[in-house]
This record gives C-alpha cells, sequence and structure tokens, in this order.
C-alpha cells in the first residue's frame, strides 16, 4: 500500500531531536545499535519520497529499532501492522507493539490500545482497559485521547459518572482545536451540563467549531444567534451559519431557513422559498420539514395545492413519530383527502398522534370509532400495536412517560 508521507506523519511519533543527523551517520550509529538512530533513519527513508515513501527500504530500520526497545519504533511498528503498511495486515501484532511503547509512555501507542481495548480489534474487548488506556493518553495531552474519554463518559461508559469531568475533558480536546470537542463543549453550556450555564461560552466554542466547516456548529450557532434578545436582534449572523450549515446539506439548518422564509422570521416571508428549504430537508428525511412541506402542499400556499403530495410527505413524516402529522394524516384518511379513505389507517394515526399526547385527535378518533364495526377497530388495534414494535424508542418514550 502506498501512502503520502504526511499520512504516515498522522499516526507515526516523530524522532527524537538528539537522533539528528546525515543519513551516513545516522547509519553508521544505527548499524552500531543506536535504537533512536535506527528510528531516524527509517523514519528519513519514508520522508525521502513524500509521495511514494519507501517502506520496505524503511520497515527494516524501524523493525531494529522496536527490538532494542525505541518506544517510538515500536509504536509505528504496530502502525505498519495496524494497517498492513509493507507487512501483512495483524491487529494482535499490532496490539502487541502499541502495548509496549503505551507502556513506555508514548500518548500515540496509548490511544490506539484505548482504541483497540474498545472496539476489540487485536485483542478482547474491554471497556474498562479502553478507558485506563485513553485516560493516560489523555493525561499526556493526547487531543484525540481526551475527545474520547469525554465520549465515555457522555455515552455512560467510563468506570462511573461525572458530567463535570466529561466537560472537562472535552475542554482539554476543545482547547487543542478538536473541533467535535468544541462542539460538545459548547453544548454543555448552552445545556448547562457539567459546566455553569454560559450562553457566551456555548457562543464561543460553536463559532471555534463553525469556523472551520463544523455543519452541525453553524446549525447551532445559526440557532443560538437567532435566539438573541429582541433589543439586540443578530438575524443577519445567524442567516449566514444556517445558509452555511445548509449548504453542507445539513438537514435542520435546511428546514430552520424554511421555516425562517415561512413565518418572516428575520427574512422576509417568501413562502416560494420556505417551499424550497422545506423539499431539501424533507427530502433528508426532517420530519418537521416534511410535515410542513405537506401542510404547504395542502393549503396550497407558495406552491400548488397537490392533496396526494401532501398526504405523501405528511405520513412519511408521521411514520417518524411526529404527532401533528399523524393527527393531520389521521383526519385525511378518515376524510379521504389526498388518499383512498380508509377506516383502519385513519383509526391507526388517530390513535397514535392520542398516544403521543395530541388531545386534539381525541374527538375525531371517537367520532370515527362510531362509524367502524367492531372488526375494523380490532384491526385498527392490532396495526397500532405493531406500528409500536416497530419504533421501539417511540414505544419506549409513550409508556415510560406515563
Amino acid at each position: 500500500m502506498a501512502l503520502p508521507f504526511a499520512l504516515f506523519a498522522v499516526v507515526l511519533p516523530l524522532p527524537k531531536p538528539e537522533a539528528a543527523g546525515d543519513p551516513a551517520t545516522l547509519r553508521k550509529r544505527a548499524e552500531a545499535g543506536d535504537a533512536a538512530a535506527a528510528y531516524a533513519l527509517g523514519i528519513g527513508i519514508l520522508a525521502k519520497s513524500p509521495e511514494s515513501p519507501n517502506v520496505q527500504e524503511a520497515l527494516p530500520w524501524i523493525r531494529k529499532a522496536a527490538s532494542l526497545e525505541n518506544p517510538s519504533a515500536q509504536c509505528a511498528l504496530g502502525c505498519f501492522y495496524l494497517y498492513g503498511l509493507g507487512v501483512p495486515q495483524n491487529p494482535e501484532s499490532a496490539a502487541k507493539w502499541f502495548k509496549k511503547a503505551g507502556k513506555q509512555g508514548v500518548p500515540e501507542a496509548q490511544y490506539n490500545m484505548g482504541l483497540m481495548y474498545f472496539h476489540g480489534q487485536g485483542i478482547r474487548r474491554n471497556i474498562f482497559f479502553a478507558y485506563i488506556w485513553l485516560r493516560r493518553a489523555d493525561k499526556a495531552g493526547h487531543a484525540d485521547a481526551s475527545y474520547r474519554v469525554g465520549l465515555m463518559f457522555m455515552d455512560g461508559l467510563a468506570p462511573y459518572d461525572s458530567d463535570r469531568h466529561m466537560a472537562e475533558a472535552f475542554m482539554r480536546a476543545a482547547e487543542k482545536g478538536h473541533v467535535r470537542a468544541q462542539y460538545n463543549l459548547a453544548c454543555l453550556y448552552e445545556d448547562g451540563i457539567g459546566v455553569d450555564w454560559n450562553l457566551a461560552e456555548a457562543e464561543t466554542w460553536y463559532r471555534r467549531a463553525a469556523e472551520r466547516g463544523f455543519g452541525e456548529a453553524q446549525l447551532n450557532l445559526g440557532l443560538l444567534l437567532f435566539d438573541t434578545p429582541e433589543e439586540n436582534p443578530r438575524y443577519g449572523e445567524a442567516t449566514i451559519w444556517l445558509r452555511y450549515a445548509a449548504g453542507q446539506g445539513h438537514p435542520g439548518a435546511q428546514y430552520s431557513l424554511g421555516l425562517m422564509y415561512h413565518q418572516g422570521l428575520g427574512l422576509e416571508k417568501d413562502t416560494d422559498l420556505a417551499a424550497e428549504w422545506y423539499r431539501k430537508s424533507a427530502e433528508l428525511g426532517n420530519p418537521d420539514a416534511q410535515f410542513n412541506l405537506g401542510m404547504l402542499n395542502y393549503h396550497g400556499e407558495g406552491i400548488p395545492q397537490d392533496m396526494a403530495r401532501a398526504a405523501m410527505w405528511i405520513e412519511r413524516a408521521a411514520e417518524q413519530g411526529d404527532a401533528d402529522a399523524q393527527l393531520q394524516v389521521g383526519l385525511m384518511y378518515a376524510l379521504g383527502e389526498g388518499v383512498s379513505a380508509d377506516p383502519i389507517l385513519a383509526y391507526q394515526w388517530l390513535s397514535l398522534a392520542r398516544l403521543m399526547g395530541d388531545d386534539r385527535a381525541k374527538a375525531p378518533r371517537r367520532d370515527l370509532m362510531a362509524e367502524m364495526t367492531r372488526d375494523e377497530i380490532s384491526t385498527g388495534k392490532k396495526r397500532v400495536r405493531q406500528w409500536l414494535r416497530d419504533h421501539p424508542d417511540i414505544e419506549e418514550w409513550i409508556y415510560g412517560s406515563w
């Protein structure tokens, strides 16, 4: 496998400065058993042809340095085995060399050991050991490791629960420029989890991640700016960031722009543009956009009235658990608007809307049942139970809230 040296440089530890020297001198020192020189010589060979490094020439020197207990070389050899560079891919051998280097304090090796324990790659999966190795690399200042430690706290996989330690881990990574950690830290500040609630700090960290092109941060920054007090509105800047995120294909940002155009929130009201942005978001599966686009079709607002398309989009939103959509499509099946009248499907959707907490579904559902046969109601109940089984997260939310 031929990889540019720039990719090797991402994962291989750099030689120590004291190992510097011209190739001839390094070779003499390496042949005499100088491990640091052997490693520096191997890395120098890789760097000599940046576009197509000579792994086969470099590998013997790196292997020699590793056998002489040079920790950087051991980490590098682990990378070669992990990715199959110049040697057959062998995760077990990779783990062996990473562990040797990690015990000698190489952060990159500690980080890789953490990931291998986490994923069970080349070694038996062990979440506790994954945390231990990632925490070692985190303490050594490895930004990716700090981020992973934060994620383990976030996902309840750390040895103990601590929102504060989660936030501190993300902070360590964020301060080193880790863009996802910057985004996660901003979310914590916005919600007051693990840190004191602070919208100014949330804006700062969203902005750092957004300026580096992270779509989720661009969206959240846009929404945060949009929600600033009326006496100091920042709608213009909010729109800019939402457009950046929408341009990256972020459905939430596309929906937000559609809503702003639809309701004239910070932008001049324009239902044509609202429909355009709703459509982009709806096609990517955003249920709010699907419902709103369906209602534009239903009312012929900004686009020609099309009851069949309205029913299609609204039912897609209903399938994702949107209670407003479930109510609306239930009424459409009851009345035969855009679809063939179907009391069983009407019962299904109105019942689900009611279970989701929408009291508006009670009266039409009661009126519908008065016109249904006992068999139709029985079939409708079975449909409701089946839908909930097919959507276990929603089923848990419904019955867990009772």
